[in-house]
């Protein structure tokens, strides 16, 4: 009787295990997923290594900060405008 009952509780459990469906991967949209084009082109910029990409972004402390991280100058850290930025692009090139 007791492996009766056990046999069929192992033959429950794996039709319940082979009934799920596998759970969908999320997909990764990576820098297309980005809506503001200037983060977006900041964010292509930054993966793929590009300083090139660095001159399609708009906003001047966001393309300095850009071609800091890419050069690794802080020459390009110093020109931005807006402190914050500033102290967060010379503290990423150190």
């Amino acid at each position: 009787m007791k492996l009766f009952a056990a046999t069929l509780i192992l033959l429950l459990t794996s039709q319940l295990a082979w009934g799920q469906k596998p759970k969908p991967k999320e997909d990764y949209e990576g820098c297309d997923g980005i809506q503001d084009a200037d983060r977006k082109a900041y964010c292509k910029a930054i993966d793929k290594g590009d300083a090139g990409l660095c001159k399609k972004i708009g906003n001047n402390d966001r393309r300095q900060l850009c071609l800091a991280k890419l050069e690794n100058s802080a020459k390009q850290c110093e020109r931005i405008s807006d402190n914050k930025t500033k102290q967060r692009c010379l503290q990423s090139i150190r």
